[in-house]
């Protein structure tokens, strides 16, 4: 915890690390929102009649009053979730950004974040093709030239 505190502070990112009574884990932008961390299930809303994502935890009035947005902890603040969705046998996951609903582990609005590993991928493809054309513009290496041309270069020299 030192460290990540010491670490926001040097990047004079106004952003402190905390934890509720209940351990919970957050972190307190500039005094403006909460960030917490949360693992996220889809669930089947019967209402909805599809799947919804939630956040995964047990409702204790301690975790009620904290997502109810009520004064909890000197808290008085709106609280986001950083989520990550498991997929695929816990090898991969989804990262969402949310706000939750006052009543129940649903959200009011939730976002996908864009899949940042096949972001990147495709932007060191297109760097290596960039990369590999100014190569071949500088140095072209060996230059082929066809037969009929050779034969007219030797008769010519």
């Amino acid at each position: 915890m030192a460290f990540q505190k010491s670490l926001f502070q040097d990047l004079k990112l106004d952003i402190t690390a905390h934890t509720t009574k209940d351990n919970q884990f957050y972190l307190n932008v500039r005094g403006e929102l909460v960030i917490v961390f949360k693992k996220l299930i889809r669930v089947f809303s019967r209402k909805l009649g599809m799947e919804v994502l939630v956040r995964s935890n047990y409702p204790t009035k301690h975790n009620c009053d904290f997502w109810a947005q009520r004064v909890e902890a000197g808290l008085e603040v709106p609280r986001l979730v950083a989520g990550y969705e498991p997929t695929k046998a816990l090898s991969e996951s989804r990262l969402h950004i949310g706000y939750p609903r006052t009543k129940g582990r649903r959200f009011d609005w939730i976002y996908e974040m864009p899949n940042q590993v096949a972001a990147e991928k495709r932007r060191f493809e297109e760097e290596q093709a960039r990369n590999a054309a100014e190569r071949a513009a500088k140095n072209p290496g060996v230059v082929v030239v066809p037969r009929h041309e050779q034969s007219e270069e030797h008769e010519a020299g």
